[in-house]
């Protein structure tokens, strides 16, 4: 509530920012209720997916069909994680209302003279205003800059997408630096420059990406040897103590007087009322403490012999 309060009326440019509350009728309620079931249905384990079509086959159906639609109006190649674009598709098996009314004869355009849903403004690279060039908009270093809107439209409609820049320039940076890691190469100035000329930022800018990637790398590669060295240790921990002892299955030992089975433990004094062997169980020692107590030179005394 303090966050809205002080965002809400807050300046934002030439206008303001206006928050709303959700609505609060049946059918909000409804979508509230289901909210959980769709969680389920996207991220949830093969278990619970299956209860759930078990438990609520119609609603699970629902969610199938809605995600069918989703895939097929779904425009393909494009960077999901940061823009998705849905179009019609227009088949006769499709449950939009929109794509029930038949492929319309002209395409639908963004706005009235614009151009058309098909078209998507993906970043290109200006070719006259070029990283590191002199330039009359930028007051320092120019960088670079993306087509303007009517360029733009203009080049997609001579040369179609393939000058779109579809990869984002932070992804762009951490593939080359990571590829970098992997061969544990050092960035030449060239390489470095280039970088910066390819995602238009500024050396800066790509140096703080490039050392997080780095730092990055080496804290996983840190924490992957520390667990392989955690997994071995726990591993030897709990290996059975290996010493020489008899492996006749009719002599009896221990305190309980039975064969020999499982982890033992042999006691260091051999006593004349010592029964040589101990099961680990009985004398309340685990295979991992018996290793303990052989890595530190520990003795292991029976009862019998300790008094």
């Amino acid at each position: 509530m303090r966050f809205s309060g002080k965002c809400n009326n807050a300046p934002f440019g030439e206008s303001s920012i206006t928050l709303f509350k959700g609505s609060r009728n049946d059918l909000a309620k409804n979508y509230k209720s289901r909210r959980p079931h769709l969680i389920t249905f996207l991220k949830g384990s093969q278990k619970d997916k299956k209860k759930l079509m078990e438990e609520n086959p119609t609603l699970f159906e629902y969610f199938t069909e809605i995600w069918k639609l989703r895939d097929r109006h779904m425009v393909k190649g494009l960077p999901n994680h940061y823009i998705f674009q849905l179009l019609p598709c227009y088949e006769e098996e499709c449950i939009h209302p929109v794509c029930k009314r038949g492929q319309p004869e002209k395409e639908p355009v963004w706005y009235d003279g614009g151009p058309p849903l098909s078209y998507l403004p993906v970043p290109i690279a200006d070719p006259k205003r070029c990283w590191g060039q002199p330039c009359d908009e930028c007051k320092g270093f120019c960088t670079g800059h993306y087509l303007k809107p009517d360029d733009h439209m203009e080049c997609v409609a001579k040369y179609g997408t393939d000058e779109c820049v579809f990869t984002p320039p932070k992804d762009q940076v951490e593939a080359a630096a990571k590829s970098k890691c992997q061969k544990n190469e050092e960035w030449t100035e060239t390489e470095y420059n280039n970088i910066c000329k390819t995602v238009l930022l500024s050396t800066e800018d790509v140096r703080i990406w490039i050392e997080h990637v780095g730092l990055t790398s080496e804290r996983r590669k840190a924490g992957a040897k520390k667990a392989a060295e955690t997994r071995a240790r726990k591993r030897k921990d709990n290996e059975v103590v290996q010493v020489e002892r008899p492996s006749d299955d009719d002599e009896l030992w221990c305190l309980c007087r039975g064969p020999e089975h499982g982890f033992m433990i042999q006691c260091d004094v051999r006593g004349p009322a010592c029964f040589i062997w101990y099961h680990g169980p009985c004398v309340k020692i685990s295979p991992k403490r018996g290793r303990l107590m052989e890595r530190k030179n520990i003795q292991f005394v029976c009862y019998n012999c300790s008094t």
